[in-house]
């Protein structure tokens, strides 16, 4: 009795679990196949059924789509073979056009390393340029206010004659110079004849009214140079003096010859 009631209980739990019913619903009839198999000598689950005589719908369906289901996966596993297989050449081309996409990369950064230090030594060398141009030019202005005062200060012993006629002197202009100037600025104020290193005409420089016609020539200025600054001082201060100085009907004037930029400032120093 006790056993009848734990056969019930176990049926009833069965029967509240499908999923452990169908397990043991396929447990028996595997093991009637199975069996009946050995019994008729059939090779394949379809063939038994047709021997035995077992309604269709007895039979696990599982049995009679196995063959079909091992076609399918055939077909299947052959279509993914070919789509991996065309996965790969796909994947390889872009693996490839990485590849030279990477190269040309790496090539174009390297070009543009090699621009961006060519540019950077460039700027460098600019910068320096710009400095040395800077001293340069500094040195430079030094440079020429230094030869500028020395050639002022060169320019400081002479003077320029302008009006005495070509060929007065008669070949010596020192000599010339140094009986003439007494006589022309006053005797009183040379009690010794001015000492002259150099004297010579400068040449004639061209002008528009020379082309004129009857128009008397113009002669050379003279450039003098004195041994002395006393003596120049005194020419000019002499010649200032005196209004007009003439020379057989000639007017004849004396000029510093200091450079334009620091003639007046010259003038302004001997008057």
């Amino acid at each position: 009795m006790l056993k009848k009631l734990e056969h019930m209980e176990k049926i009833s739990m069965l029967a509240f679990h499908p999923v452990k019913m169908h397990s043991c619903y396929e447990k028996v009839v595997n093991l009637s196949l199975e069996g009946l198999q050995q019994q008729f000598d059939v090779s394949s689950p379809s063939v038994f059924v047709q021997r035995a005589q077992i309604p269709m719908r007895e039979v696990k369906p599982q049995l009679l789509t196995n063959q079909s289901n091992i076609d399918w996966d055939e077909d299947i596993l052959a279509a993914i073979h070919a789509l991996r297989k065309d996965f790969s050449a796909q994947l390889q081309e872009v693996v490839t056009s990485n590849h030279g996409i990477r190269k040309a990369l790496d090539s174009f950064s390297e070009r543009l390393s090699g621009a961006e230090s060519r540019i950077s030594s460039a700027e460098d060398y600019l910068n320096i340029l710009d400095i040395i141009s800077a001293s340069t030019q500094r040195k430079m202005l030094a440079l020429a206010k230094s030869v500028e005062t020395m050639e002022n200060s060169q320019r400081r012993l002479n003077l320029r004659l302008v009006g005495l006629p070509e060929n007065t002197e008669k070949g010596d202009l020192v000599s010339f110079l140094n009986d003439w100037l007494p006589v022309l600025l006053g005797s009183e104020n040379f009690p010794i004849p001015p000492s002259i290193d150099q004297a010579f005409r400068l040449p004639k420089a061209t002008t528009s009214n020379d082309n004129k016609p009857n128009r008397k020539p113009v002669p050379r200025a003279i450039l003098v140079k004195f041994r002395w600054m006393t003596d120049k001082g005194r020419v000019m201060k002499a010649a200032r003096k005196k209004k007009s100085l003439q020379f057989e009907e000639n007017r004849v004037m004396f000029f510093q010859t200091f450079r334009r930029r620091f003639s007046s400032r010259g003038e302004r120093l001997m008057m």
